[in-house]
């Protein structure tokens, strides 16, 4: 691994003003990605963010000690046992799925409460379907966060602090945690 280019990685990302071209360079001499090269080349301000994210998943990587073959093949060993674990969880389709909550979380006088309040209940029931569609959405991200190749030991880390929980809405995140650190 070519030390020379992780200092200059360090100090491009370090410096205050970044010089586009010379980042664009660097990542092309990283990922041979000609094409973005070329659209940050062409739309710098607009690309900024996209080039030094870039950079710093591979400045993180060469930080680790990981070399390109070494990353594929932690990718290789860690994607089935997490498309496994995410066929394993249920999708939620309506919040009548899955068991019956032994709280329903209304009052036992709930029905002799004005019209208005009566209906907070279901709209908050609404606004927590939603919410768990979205933590879904954001549960099958993390296998994109995988196929993009970021480091195992940074993706492990973010589970192990889910895996304290003992909240059911991170039950996903506890059980690809374990099975990572047992894949590992």
């Amino acid at each position: 691994m070519d030390d020379k280019l992780t200092s200059e990685l360090k100090s491009w990302l370090s410096a205050e003003e970044k010089d586009v071209a010379a980042g664009a360079l660097l990542l092309l001499r990283l990922n041979r990605n000609r094409i973005l090269y070329q659209n940050i080349m062409r739309q710098p301000a607009k690309l900024l963010p996209k080039l030094e994210y870039e950079l710093k998943k591979h400045l993180q990587i060469r930080l680790d000690g990981y070399t390109m073959r070494e990353v594929v093949v932690m990718q290789e060993q860690l994607l089935p046992a997490v498309k496994q674990t995410l066929a394993a969880v249920a999708t939620i389709q309506s919040d009548t799925d899955g068991p019956a909550p032994e709280f329903s979380g209304l009052r036992t006088d709930h029905d002799q409460l004005p019209a208005d309040i009566q209906q907070i209940p279901e709209a908050n029931k609404e606004i927590f379907f939603k919410m768990k569609q979205v933590y879904n959405t954001l549960l099958t991200m993390l296998a994109l966060i995988i196929s993009q190749r970021t480091s195992i030991s940074i993706l492990s880390m973010i589970l192990s602090v889910r895996s304290t929980s003992s909240d059911t809405m991170f039950r996903p995140f506890i059980i690809i945690s374990k099975s990572l650190q047992e894949s590992l």
